[in-house]
């Protein structure tokens, strides 16, 4: 009791030099020795006594609310038979801490850790949780006193004890180290009108947005901010947009209309073809009406039956599959058609199978492959007539699609 007379006798005479302001503890390191009372459990057959708790934390202030600290106690119990019993007790907590700034800085804490119970029978290794709060009495920036108390449960094999609810009360000195990394004003003149005159001032305290006000507070003059109108909000004003009603979120030029990065009449939102070169003949989505992409390809063949590209024909997809890079929008279907020769269902699956082929090399050729799609239709779609060789000719063929 004299220990705990003494520690409340500095307390009390360290409380007197407070400062009005103190600094952020954002960045800085706390170090301090802590004394307290243990209120244990029974402890099943042990039935421990209330006891002296010394020990010391180490911790950091994340921010100016929030800090982590590791901390080290033992408390010095007995038995009810009057053996000794020591309880170490390693803990890792973090804290809230409210009113930073001032000089009474309440805070709540939660953590866990690892406890070690001697009891005159052996020894005890348990994991407890804890949780509390407290005040902080900063005497100055660099220096507080700490009053706090908490709740800690922990599950004891030994003794038939199990789960334990015990309380502490510690009362400990912090001194705090380190570079703050940002500075905490505290007590500044309220302004609710955020005219630049305090609330104690201000005879006029409901001034409204942007006014020019006295050193009372009260409207000398009053800005009126008038912005230009820009009704289809484009970013251009109204008095130069050549294009005053574009729909919201379509890329504009300086003129307020649609963009036409490669200036083919087609505007870059609904253009598929971004990039057309100039004075090419386009269609509607802005891609090329003529291209080695598009249409039968001519030069495509394969062997009698089979669905082998022949050299010529390779060479003639190298230069598809270099426009299909291009154009990297566009997505195609690639067609096998045959002449009415032989089975219908045969021809079917030959075509299918060719367009396969043709859609297997353009992907080994870096196209790539979610773009394209591979259809037989077989002598269903004829362009020629079958009577004849010549039609016969054109009717086997191989014909790229672009999909809208």
């Amino acid at each position: 009791m004299k220990k705990f007379k003494l520690l409340i006798a500095l307390f009390a005479l360290a409380i007197f030099p407070v400062q009005a302001e103190q600094n952020s503890t954002k960045g800085l390191w706390e170090f301090g020795p802590y004394i307290g009372m243990f209120f244990p459990d029974n402890y099943g057959s042990a039935n421990l006594d209330k006891s002296l708790l010394v020990g010391g934390r180490l911790g950091y202030f994340i921010t100016s609310e929030f800090s982590v600290e590791g901390s080290f106690h033992r408390a010095f119990s007995e038995t009810s038979g009057g053996s000794e019993t020591n309880i170490d007790a390693s803990r890792l907590n973090l804290l809230w801490n409210f009113l930073p700034g001032k000089f009474v800085r309440p805070f709540l804490t939660v953590g866990g850790g690892w406890e070690r119970t001697s009891f005159p029978f052996g020894t005890d290794n348990d994991y407890g949780l804890n949780g509390g709060g407290g005040l902080r009495f900063f005497v100055n920036p660099h220096f507080n006193i700490r009053l706090e108390g908490r709740y800690n449960t922990v599950d004891i094999g030994r003794a038939a004890a199990g789960r334990q609810h015990n309380y502490e009360g510690m009362l400990g000195f912090s001194w705090l180290f380190g570079k703050a990394t940002e500075s905490v004003s505290v007590d500044e003149p309220k302004d609710a009108d955020q005219d630049g005159v305090s609330d104690g001032d201000d005879r006029c305290p409901n001034t409204p947005a942007g006014a020019v006000v006295d050193a009372t507070g009260c409207v000398v003059q009053v800005k009126e901010e008038i912005k230009p109108a820009d009704a289809d909000l484009d970013g251009i004003e109204d008095d130069t947009d050549k294009c005053p009603n574009t729909e919201m979120g379509v890329p504009v030029d300086a003129s307020g209309c649609p963009r036409d990065s490669d200036g083919d009449n087609v505007s870059d939102d609904k253009d598929r073809c971004p990039n057309t070169k100039p004075g090419t003949e386009i269609d509607a989505s802005g891609c090329p009406l003529v291209t080695k992409s598009r249409g039968v390809l001519k030069g495509v063949t394969f062997g009698s039956g089979s669905t082998a590209l022949t050299s010529n024909a390779q060479r003639v997809l190298d230069g598809v599959a270099a426009d299909l890079k291009e154009f990297p929008d566009v997505k195609i279907e690639i067609q096998g058609h045959t002449d009415n020769t032989g089975s219908s269902a045969r021809n079917t699956t030959l075509s299918q199978e060719r367009a396969e082929s043709v859609m297997s090399y353009l992907i080994n050729k870096g196209v790539d492959a979610s773009r394209m799609t591979a259809k037989g239709y077989g002598p269903a779609v004829p362009i020629a007539d079958n009577k004849t060789r010549e039609g016969r000719e054109s009717n086997r063929r191989v014909e790229i699609k672009w999909l809208d």
